[in-house]
């Protein structure tokens, strides 16, 4: 009764600890945020756009829904004649999103002219072909379609390309784009040589022995799993704590870049947080998975049990003796 217990108050302290995280992840919805913002803007409601996008950008993680968020925010601004903080909301979308897309259609004339101007010093242009075609492009480890690809956008600066075909060996190579240029790739892939089929024939399996010490066993890994996920989850504790608090202060000088290395650096720093957290996610699904796999064996052990006493007959000195064994365990 008393094991049962422990066992009992251990899968509950493990759902505490898994349960557990910091207040700071828990924060609005930064894509309902945006979304009622452009509703403001198309109000003209200039005012409580600006402040609905203020406060997305703040809780926003993902890049493209920043760059979302700085496209319309530097919509705003040129519409209150404010065009230096047009330039900077504009580059900030550009760099977080190159490929971004406005349509000229719907914009006024001076801010679709403002954007482009900034789109040319930020962004250049890549187009790549293969032989054979129908190669997957990876540009950065984000997959951005097939060959033939044409006028990919990208920020100004060294980026890794990389393309795969199935029955083909991988080709890596990196690419400095310029800002306002456009650079094309054209690859060969080697193809691989077919794998040796492997012989059909296998040895015969030795037949494996009873084990004996099986609630043993099942007890060992029962605890060792419980303990090793309960010390992986406060470790995923300690992730989500660094990574909300060094994002939450890069996201700081990140809202107050003006320039470009700058705006780069904190948007570094923010990513570098962004992956703190996702490791913390890995850890809590390791810890439960452990913790989960220890209570399974715990719960699941056989029930200790005597074998059956053996009797039998030996000569002695004084005529036949008889011997009783038994075994526990």
């Amino acid at each position: 009764m008393t094991e049962k217990r422990l066992i009992s108050m251990t899968a509950l302290l493990a759902l505490v600890a898994l349960a557990a995280r910091p207040a700071s992840a828990q924060t609005e919805q930064p894509g309902a945020l945006l979304n009622a913002g452009i509703k403001h803007y198309g109000l003209a409601d200039f005012n409580k756009a600006e402040e609905l996008l203020q406060k997305a950008i703040k809780q926003a993680r993902q890049p493209r829904l920043l760059s979302q968020c700085h496209l319309y925010l530097g919509y705003i601004h040129v519409e209150r004649d404010r065009d230096q903080l047009a330039r900077a909301s504009f580059l900030k979308a550009l760099t977080l999103q190159p490929d971004i897309s406005v349509e000229p259609g719907t914009l006024k004339p001076k801010v679709l002219a403002l954007f482009r101007e900034i789109q040319q010093q930020v962004v250049g242009h890549l187009s790549v072909t293969s032989t054979p075609a129908g190669a997957k492009i990876l540009i950065d480890g984000r997959s951005v379609g097939k060959t033939p690809a044409t006028r990919l956008a990208l920020a100004v600066g060294r980026h890794q390309v990389v393309l795969s075909l199935d029955g083909h060996a991988d080709s890596k190579r990196t690419v400095h784009m310029a800002a306002g240029r456009e650079r094309i790739m054209e690859v060969g892939l080697m193809a691989l040589k077919p794998a040796p089929v492997a012989s059909s024939s296998r040895p015969a399996a030795l037949p494996v022995p009873a084990h004996r010490g099986r609630r043993k066993l099942k007890t060992i890994l029962g605890w060792a799993s419980v303990g090793a996920g309960l010390a992986v989850a406060s470790g995923a504790a300690v992730l989500y704590g660094l990574g909300s608090s060094r994002g939450d202060e890069a996201h700081l000088r990140y809202g107050a870049a003006t320039s470009i290395d700058a705006f780069q650096q904190a948007r570094a720093d923010v990513e570098g947080a962004e992956k703190m957290i996702v490791a913390g996610h890995v850890l809590v699904g390791a810890a439960a998975a452990a913790v989960g796999f220890g209570l399974y064996h715990l719960l699941t052990r056989p029930a200790s049990r005597t074998e059956r006493p053996t009797v039998g007959l030996a000569p002695s000195a004084g005529g036949l003796s008889i011997n009783v064994s038994a075994r526990f365990w």
